[in-house]
């Protein structure tokens, strides 16, 4: 239904988020379903879609592939494709995607890798920072490190007002256990975690 607005009218509306016709932006902040809209606007079809999650999915298992080679661990991947299509099923090959960059220390695709991961929904850049931060404490690339974690703390923020402001707001109830001061604020969540890791 979705891809179908989507194609008709630029904009991403459903009644399956909320029982109400209603942008899929007012519940997550998801730009990456537009990179499979040309493909979907050729072939208007639910299969199209769930083929190309799984091709999604898959593409993980390369940078997986090359990492574990590198570091000769065992890979393991699985449940992507069993049900449903989600924004969240982009986000383990792309959190891979931008590890291999990262690893291979190159600006431009880590740059569009972590663009994209974040793209995946409003809590994405979590993932984002989390890879930053590690980059720069490993100290084997602290500039991309520190460059990443400010982008993903910007788009956080970004899209997290956008959604409080233009859509249904943000679902903070699933961060119930980091309230511990009676706010539902994302800052409130940032001081838990690093005064009670």
């Amino acid at each position: 239904q979705m891809y179908e607005y989507m194609k008709e009218t630029g904009l991403p509306l459903t009644t399956c988020e909320r029982d109400e016709l209603l942008s899929h932006f007012s519940v997550h902040f998801s730009p990456i379903y537009y990179i499979l809209l040309p493909i979907y606007m050729i072939f208007p079809t639910p299969v199209t879609l769930l083929m190309c999650q799984a091709a999604v999915i898959a593409s993980g298992l390369i940078p997986l592939y090359l990492l574990c080679r590198k570091y000769k661990l065992l890979p393991s991947m699985s449940n992507g494709c069993f049900f449903f299509f989600h924004e969240n099923k982009f986000l383990a090959p792309l959190v891979l995607w931008l590890a291999y960059a990262l690893e291979k220390n190159k600006w431009i695709p880590v740059i569009v890798c972590a663009l994209l991961v974040m793209s995946v929904k409003e809590d994405a850049p979590v993932y984002v920072a989390v890879l930053g931060l590690y980059f720069l404490l490993s100290k084997r690339s602290p500039k991309k490190g520190i460059v990443i974690m400010i982008l993903a703390i910007i788009y956080f923020f970004t899209a997290t007002y956008c959604i409080n402001k233009f859509g249904s707001g943000t679902l903070n109830d699933r961060f119930n256990n980091f309230f511990y001061d009676g706010s539902d604020s994302f800052l409130t969540i940032i001081k838990a975690v690093i005064m009670n890791p």
